[in-house]
């Protein structure tokens, strides 16, 4: 993907730090972040003082376009009876007469969300609460409504950094031993055994080339460096999920590609090229010590 372009597939996190930076510089002082960590959020991740605005970001996991529309679906059931529920508390501190309620997703693909949602607004007016107005709904939006802010916070204006690679180090034998038995599960390579060295070497070289590029980005940007860190942590957690991919190889394409978006949209300085060094390194390195594992 190239820095222009509008990235769609973020970590839960990811996205809520993305929405708390954007939705900050889109409304400025008006808006009005709501902290989870003491009870919860109350259902929103903020709200924009007086202008009936009340927003709740949310990205999930999923890997299929189905998957993805019954947890936003879900979701939504979720969080809306906060809002009753929490109906005093969040009287006092909204202040205002709420008629709009942004439901943010980085993506939105399914238009079976919307009946969805308008349910969800009729189900909020029909509990007659002072604070929710008689022309309440809930929007669906994606990316799109952030796009200045994209722009601004991760576009592609930004200076690129030189990286030549350090004196990088290949995997030792156990990890090599590792990555070939993984391999030889799958099956369009367990039928090929000289697709499957390509992929061997492919998946060893890409080791070696993303490494140099890690261990040089540590020496002059220790701190990009560990935002790569908390980007491959957030996705390591989530990698069990893949194990019964019915086309794993495809699947191997799409984590890399997917994941090099992810640094890309936190990090437009790096290089496209080394980005794609960067995500081959950290899907080779999961396969090889087994955070991430196909079944046969």
């Amino acid at each position: 993907m190239s820095r222009g372009d509008q990235a769609l597939d973020f970590e839960g996190n990811e996205w809520e730090e993305f929405c708390r930076q954007a939705l900050s510089r889109k409304f400025g002082a008006a808006w009005q972040k709501i902290p989870a960590k003491n009870r919860g959020d109350w259902g929103l991740e903020g709200f924009v003082r007086q202008q009936g605005i009340v927003v709740q970001c949310y990205a999930d996991d999923s890997v299929s376009n189905q998957d993805r529309t019954t947890k936003q679906k879900a979701k939504l059931t979720a969080d809306v009876p906060k809002l009753q529920r929490n109906t005093t508390v969040l009287e006092a501190v909204l202040d205002m007469q709420v008629d709009s309620y942004v439901f943010l997703v980085p993506r939105f693909d399914d238009k079976e969300l919307l009946p969805h949602a308008k349910t969800k607004s009729d189900l909020a007016r029909g509990w007659g609460l002072p604070w929710i107005a008689p022309s309440f709904a809930i929007t669906v939006n994606d990316i799109d409504f952030l796009k200045e802010e994209w722009e601004a916070l991760r576009g592609a204006m930004r200076p690129v950094i030189e990286l030549a690679p350090a004196a990088a180090f290949a995997p030792n034998a156990a990890l090599v031993e590792t990555l070939v038995r993984k391999l030889d599960v799958i099956p369009r390579l367990a039928a090929d055994a000289g697709r499957a060295d390509t992929w061997r070497q492919m998946l060893v070289r890409n080791y070696v080339d993303g490494n140099g590029i890690l261990l040089r980005l540590d020496e002059i940007s220790p701190d990009y460096h560990d935002r790569i860190t908390r980007i491959v942590a957030g996705r390591e957690k989530h990698l069990a999920l893949r194990t019964d991919a019915s086309e794993p190889l495809d699947d191997l394409m799409e984590l890399t590609s997917s994941l090099a978006e992810a640094i890309h949209r936190d990090i437009s300085a790096i290089d496209d090229a080394d980005v794609q060094s960067i995500a081959g390194n950290i899907v080779a390195d999961w396969l090889m010590r087994c955070p991430l594992e196909y079944a046969p």
